[in-house]
Parts: C-alpha cells; sequence; structure tokens
C-alpha cells in the first residue's frame, strides 16, 4: 500500500516490481503521454520509485478512482457496472 501524507492525495494500493533500465525503459515507451517515473511513499515512509502522472494537476478529462482504491480495484469495479462513492 502506498501512503499519502495530509494534503498529498490518498493511500492506494500498488504492485512492485523489479526491473532493469533496460525493463524500466521499455515499461515507459507503453505508457501513456503524462505518466513518468516519480517517488512514491509505501507505508512506512518508504520511498521507491514510482510511475505516476507527472505534469502539474489533473488533465481535464481525469477520472478520480480514488475511491476504489487502487486501479484494479477500479477496473474490477467498471467490470462490475459500479461507479467511485457507490454505496
Amino acid at each position: 500500500m502506498m501512503s499519502a501524507g495530509e494534503g498529498e492525495g490518498v493511500a492506494v494500493s500498488g504492485e512492485m516490481y523489479e526491473l532493469s533500465l533496460r525493463q524500466l525503459q521499455r515499461v515507459l515507451e507503453k505508457e501513456p503521454p503524462g505518466l513518468g517515473v516519480g517517488v512514491v511513499n509505501l507505508e512506512g515512509d518508504i520511498p521507491v520509485l514510482g510511475i505516476l502522472w507527472t505534469p502539474p494537476g489533473a488533465p481535464g478529462d481525469a477520472i478520480d478512482i480514488s475511491a476504489f482504491g487502487g486501479w484494479r480495484e477500479y477496473m474490477a469495479g467498471l467490470a462490475a457496472g459500479t461507479t467511485p462513492g457507490a454505496g
């Protein structure tokens, strides 16, 4: 689980991989524009490199998926026909 400090967003689940620089380059080449490498904090304030949105501010068509707790949970919610905040 990635942590979020006060005013820095929300904690979400994620996945960890050990990659060579060449493998990381190949991953980044396949990411959409705007995603890049940055520092994220794991639980316990452990800083690691992660892939995240790098420009300031989110794009206008961005969807806040934080209510799901992570990307995989969001995708599962879409498959189940649920939306963030649905109770």
